[in-house]
Parts: C-alpha cells; structure tokens; sequence
C-alpha cells in the first residue's frame, strides 16, 4: 500500500528526491564554472552549427570541419538549437553550458522513470540519488558534446518513461508520447537512438508481448520513423544509406569494449565502488525474489559499445534503490528491533546509512567532477590556434604532434573548428564518411604515437606512408588539459623540436614553452 504524502517515509522520500535535483545539478555545474572554455569536445558540433548559420538554416550538404568533405547527416535538433541560440548568445559559451542545463534536466525525466518503474515514492528517490551523483551517468553528458549527446539521452529518458506507461497499461493515448519523444531521440544522437530502440524492445518482451502490446510498438516504430521523415528522406535523397551505415557503426571495432564491464564498475566512482556493489547486491535479490526485469535490463545495457556506461547507470540506479529499500534498510531495523520493524527508518542504524549515502554520494560525485574540469583547451593552446587562424594560409595543411587519444583530446577535435585549418590527424566526423576512413585515421593517428620519443625521421616516415603533406608541423610538449600545465610532468617531443630547429627544411614561426610551430619549406 502506497504512502500518504503526510508519512515519515513520504517526507523523507521529498527529502532525498529534493537533495538528488539540487546537488546532481551542482554536481554537473561545477566542472562548468572551473572551465572558461567547453569541456572536452564539441568542436564538430560547433563547426556544424555555424555550418547551419551559414546556410540560413537549411540543412547543409556538407559540414566545413576540417575541410574534409563530410556529408552532414548528423540528427540535427542539437545543431540546430545550437545555431539558433548562437544568434543572441555566444556560440562556444552554449557548447559550454547547454549540455549542464540537458544533463540536469535528465535527473527529473529518470526520477518520473523510477516512479513507473516502482509505483513508489521512496524508492524512485533512491534511484534518482545514484543516478544524479554516480560520474557515469553525468561526466560524458556535461561535456561539449552533450549539446547532442546530453539531449538525447533526455529525450531517451522521456521515451522510456512513456514507453514503460505504454506496455503496463495498454493504453493508446502512450503511444503517441511515446513515438513523440523516440523521434526527438532519433533527431538528436545516434547512440540514444539505439539505445532508445533496444531498450524499447526489451520493454516490449518483458511486458508487451500481445496482440495490442505488438501493434502498440509497431505503431511507435512507424510513427517516429514518420515524424522524423522529412530529415532522414532528405539525408537519404543526396547520399544514401552508406553514410548512415558507417556512423552507426563506429562503435564496434573491437569487441574489448566489454572488459572494463567484466570488472563490474559501470559506475565509475571516484573511491570505492560502493553503488555498483549495493547495485549488484540488488540484482542478485531481484534474482532471488524471481524479479527479474532490472537485472536483464542492465545486462541488456551491456550491449552497447559507444557511451555503454551512461545508459548502464538507468538500471544500476534503479538496482541500487531495490538493495537499500528492500534489503539493507530492513535489516537495519530488524537487527536494532529484535525482529521486524513496522517502520525500517526507525533504527538509529538505518538514518546513520541514510544520511552516509548522501554524504558519500555528494563528495563521490564531486571528486568525480574535479577529472572532468581539468579536460579541455588551454589557454596556451588557444592562444596557438589563434595565431594559426590569422598568420596562416587558409589552405594550410598541419600535422599535430600531440599526446593521447585520438578520440578525447580536446586540442586535437577544436583545432579545424577554431583555426579553420586542415588538421592531419583529426579523427572526429570522418565516422560519416563512407567506408573505414575513421578508423583507417585513428589508427594512423596511434602508429604515430611512438614517434613523440623518437625522432623527426620517425615522423617523416609516418607522414610518408600515409601519402599526406603538410604545410606546418605544430609540436605540443604536454598532456591532455590541464595536465599540460603541470610542471612535474616530463615534456614530449623536445628531441624532434631540436632537430626541427636546426633543421633547414623547417623554420620555427611560433613558439611558448608549450607549443612550437614551424613552418615546412617548399621543395
């Protein structure tokens, strides 16, 4: 029987339900105010809505970024709120801050989740507790690239919501809401479009395999597959099925994407992994209680490679809320009372745990959020970039000697989008281009690694069996972020800036303590 709203349980589900909205929002906002600039990525995002400017608002043929050719088929909605409110706000400031306002917002559509899910107040608030301060499920989505990644996973909250209504209840009314926000997802990112459509489906084993639950989803698929027609039939019209192919398809390159899962940390905790482990213990009693919708809901989780964490963090949350209200809270009670306990927060010991998981949570998540602020453009970098854009030829070709990963170095995805330069190891938006473009560049751009502890003809070699040239060769001596400005850190590439500088073919154009720039002679 459901709680009154007046009941001790009621208040103190208000209570944490009020904590998880106000801290998870303080949480995402944090990282934001210690960085001027957007954290992480965007820099396609960027140049796509500018693109989109440009045009005066239709969709573009091709995208600008990096010269490259790129067709933009990207969902659009994102972009094109992007250029819209580009016209009044500055464009690098709402990569910055509209992915915090779509990530926030994702805490109030999972609680109305949760409260499907449960049909209970308590429970739905210590769901929306793991989920508004485990990193997983908060880290990725504030980042530049949350002006899509961030609105489609609110859009995929929402449609899963409606979608839950729909197969529990059969009523028609839910499957209009539902193909609604399943097209929003569909026209915001790829990703929650298919982790949208997959959990949909499950959602239909689990509760509607009828006759109306089948026509119910059918109905859903045409619908959203309608209302998003007008972009995909265009998209279709000027390039085919083959860019779509190639996009979708970017995130299974290798099956060691489920490692990191089999280490049972989706959650990605600052300290130890206390949700996870309060979250498994919740899936092993669903199992014991024959409950098993949410533990094959986090399996089923699993299958996705590209941003497999934060639609992991929905049924870990939901998992984490079962184990404490189901399990440890009554234990709790019943080993303070002697037996059972009519009321399970009425042991000393189960208000201790209570406020231990807010408390624990909260530091948690804020520590979590310390790794994300220092991921970004310097203002060293910045500044190089800056002098590229307005000392350089506009055709410009340059080769980046950088440290990382291809596909998270912030310096190497804003660099065309800043300078409107080539760069020669960018590996962002080539995953739209047909056949293995992007993975032929990310893994040029790893063979090229080893070269920043050799030499210059180690470069030149590399340079020579990708067939590229290059106008400038730009040296950058740190790390990712502000790592780079920590001077404890060993410097890379000061052996081939050496050489660059007494070489004749090269002529140093710029140069700080961090970047170098030197500008190849012509043969």
């Amino acid at each position: 029987m459901q709680k009154t709203p007046s009941s001790p349980s009621s208040q103190l589900a208000l209570l944490i339900l009020a904590w998880s909205l106000l801290f998870g929002a303080f949480v995402r906002l944090l990282p934001v105010l210690q960085s001027p600039f957007p954290l992480n990525d965007g820099g396609l995002f960027y140049t796509m809505a500018q693109d989109i400017l440009a045009a005066g608002f239709k969709l573009p043929l091709y995208t600008t970024y990096n010269h490259a050719g790129i067709p933009f088929i990207y969902p659009p909605l994102g972009l094109y709120l992007l250029a819209f409110l580009s016209r009044y706000f500055p464009a690098l400031q709402l990569v910055r801050w509209l992915p915090v306002v779509y990530g926030s917002l994702s805490i109030l559509a999972f609680f109305f989740l949760a409260r499907t899910v449960f049909k209970d107040l308590l429970k739905a608030s210590f769901a929306t507790l793991a989920f508004a301060m485990i990193p997983s499920a908060a880290g990725i989505l504030i980042q530049g690239g949350g002006v899509t990644r961030a609105l489609g996973y609110l859009f995929c909250l929402l449609a899963l919501n409606q979608a839950l209504l729909l197969f529990q209840t059969a009523r028609r009314k839910y499957i209009l809401t539902t193909a609604l926000f399943a097209a929003l997802v569909l026209l915001s990112h790829p990703s929650a479009a298919f982790m949208t459509a997959l959990f949909i489906g499950f959602f239909w084993l689990v509760f509607g395999r009828s006759r109306s639950g089948s026509l119910s989803a059918l109905a859903v698929a045409l619908l959203a597959l309608i209302f998003t027609a007008p972009w995909w039939l265009l998209v279709y019209q000027r390039h085919g099925w083959q860019p779509f192919l190639s996009g979708f398809g970017s995130g299974w390159h290798t099956a060691l994407f489920i490692v990191p899962y089999l280490r049972l940390n989706t959650t990605a905790e600052a300290f130890a992994t206390l949700v996870m482990v309060i979250a498994i213990l919740g899936g092993l009693y669903s199992f014991y209680r024959k409950q098993y919708f949410l533990p094959l809901w986090f399996l089923v989780s699993l299958i996705s490679q590209r941003d497999g964490y934060v639609y992991a963090s929905i049924p870990v949350s939901l998992l984490f809320a079962v184990a404490v209200i189901d399990l440890i809270l009554p234990a709790f009670s019943r080993r303070e009372a002697g037996g059972a306990a009519a009321d399970p927060f009425a042991s000393s010991g189960a208000r201790l745990l209570v406020a231990f998981l807010l408390i624990y949570n909260l530091l948690n998540a804020i520590v979590a959020s310390q790794k994300v602020s220092s991921v970004r453009v310097t203002v060293p970098e910045q500044a190089a970039m800056q002098w590229i854009r307005t000392d350089t030829p506009p055709d410009s070709k340059v080769l980046l000697l950088t440290f990382g990963d291809s596909l998270n170095l912030p310096f190497l995805e804003w660099f065309p989008s800043l300078t409107g330069r080539v760069s020669l190891t960018t590996v962002q938006g080539y995953e739209w281009l047909p056949g293995s473009s992007f993975y032929t560049r990310k893994d040029a751009f790893q063979e090229l690694q080893p070269c920043l502890t050799e030499d210059l003809a180690c470069v030149e070699k590399w340079a020579a069996g990708q067939s590229l040239s290059y106008d400038y060769l730009l040296v950058d001596h740190g790390y990712v972020g502000d790592q780079q400005l920590d001077p404890s850190k060993p410097r890379f590439n000061d052996w081939i800036a050496s050489q660059l500088r007494q070489s004749p073919q090269f002529h140093q154009v710029y140069a700080t303590p961090l970047i170098e720039i030197f500008q190849a002679s012509p043969q």
